[in-house]
């Protein structure tokens, strides 16, 4: 398979993942967690990690971008920018082989772990913020990385206003609390002093 192909591919991933998040109306799902690959843990990493928590026999590392993810983004990226994109970052690949440039590699390595979900979010923020300067990758990273939204979405109605029945029964328990507190009433502190 072709590295367009793999692009085209990447690419209809994206879609039905922002399809998908669209549909459940949230950024997050079981779906999004990033991928990993499992290594052994040698020696000299066991004595350093003295950590309860990371003193099992293997430890959880993050596995680069895909280089047909980055060649996608890279696609994508020119699409939206036209040929500034490559103009500023260059190909994706090097020239007649399929390894990643470097700054391709840099992408790579930058976002790892992010799923193709997470991905779709950064792709649509660079749409949404209205601008066409060319976006960076530390921009795009947040981009990718939105912060939650807030547990208050909506506006809480008033509380309605005490009426004078409801007043009076606060200022007789009021009363009854400083009797059995043994506190003064306020109209006998304020004459005390």
């Amino acid at each position: 398979m072709t590295d367009l192909q793999h692009a085209k591919d990447f690419l209809a991933g994206l879609h039905q993942a922002a399809a998908k998040r669209s549909a459940n109306g949230s950024n997050a799902t079981n779906d999004s967690l990033p991928a990993t690959t499992t290594t052994p843990e040698t020696p000299q990493a066991a004595r350093e990690n003295h950590f309860p928590a990371n003193s099992s026999a293997t430890r959880v590392v993050d596995a680069d971008l895909p280089a047909r993810a980055v060649v996608a983004l890279w696609t994508r990226f020119t699409h939206l920018y036209g040929d500034r994109w490559e103009y500023r970052y260059g190909p994706a690949l090097e020239d007649g082989k399929e390894s990643l440039t470097p700054l391709a590699t840099t992408w790579a390595r930058s976002l790892r772990g992010c799923s193709p979900e997470q991905l779709a979010t950064g792709l649509t923020a660079c749409l949404e913020r209205g601008t066409d300067r060319m976006v960076s990758l530390p921009e795009f990273w947040k981009f990718c990385h939105p912060a939650p939204k807030p547990m208050i979405h909506r506006e809480l109605p008033a509380l309605p206003k005490p009426t004078e029945q409801a007043r009076a029964a606060g200022r007789r328990e009021l009363a009854i609390l400083r009797e059995r507190l043994g506190l003064k009433a306020p109209a006998e502190v304020a004459a005390h002093a």
